[in-house]
């Protein structure tokens, strides 16, 4: 009698240790944001920012707009006080979603009359956790900028890029985002390095 009401006793026991377990489960922090577009249009200004919704930590999701949102009206504010520009448009790229990051590029074209208009890009990398905005030196640490510097003087030769100056090392802070397949992008303004034809030069490199 004792031995089946021991046996019953771990039976039940076995039962509840299954569906109780110790440890409670956690659900994983949210991986990627959600993305709606804003959009301003008004006489010469047409811009399209990105803001963010749907994070976990609403303070870091008030961190990331705030920054995307304070790029935009800086953007605004000085195409409207310059009585020579005719033309003002900001569009953005999502290049990663994913695995905790946001990184995106915003660029910002004008035009004032002559050739041709002029453009800036800048970009934008953020921990979703916290809103925190990465820069290039917490990302790669200072033994890997050799490395860089060797892949870049490479990419330059093998597409035959004209250069307006010799192209020696990377800046402290270069402009930059990142692709999902872990590479990180470093790119240069228009006539930073090469001719207004070739654009914002990117190099991708594995990090």
């Amino acid at each position: 009698m004792k031995t089946l009401s021991l046996r019953l006793f771990l039976q039940v026991l076995l039962i509840l240790l299954c569906f109780f377990p110790s440890d409670p489960v956690l659900a994983d922090p949210r991986e990627f944001a959600d993305i709606t577009q804003q959009t301003i249009r008004d006489g010469i200004i047409d811009i399209e920012y990105p803001v963010v919704k749907g994070l976990d930590n609403s303070v870091a999701t008030e961190k990331i707009n705030s920054l995307l949102s304070d790029h935009v009206a800086r953007f605004r504010a000085g195409m409207a006080e310059d009585p020579y520009v005719k033309q003002a448009v900001g569009r953005y790229v999502i290049h990663q979603n994913a695995d905790g990051i946001l990184s995106l590029t915003i660029t910002q074209y004008h035009y004032s009359g002559g050739a041709h208009g002029m453009s800036t890009m800048q970009g934008y990398t953020f921990d979703l956790a916290t809103g925190y905005l990465y820069q290039f030196t917490d990302l790669i640490p200072p033994w890997e900028r050799d490395r860089i510097n060797r892949t870049i003087k490479q990419q330059i030769a093998d597409k035959k890029t004209p250069l307006l100056q010799p192209f020696t090392e990377i800046k402290r802070e270069p402009d930059f985002y990142l692709m999902p397949d872990r590479k990180i992008v470093i790119f240069y303004q228009l006539y930073e390095l090469a001719p207004y034809a070739w654009g914002f030069v990117r190099f991708p490199i594995e990090y």
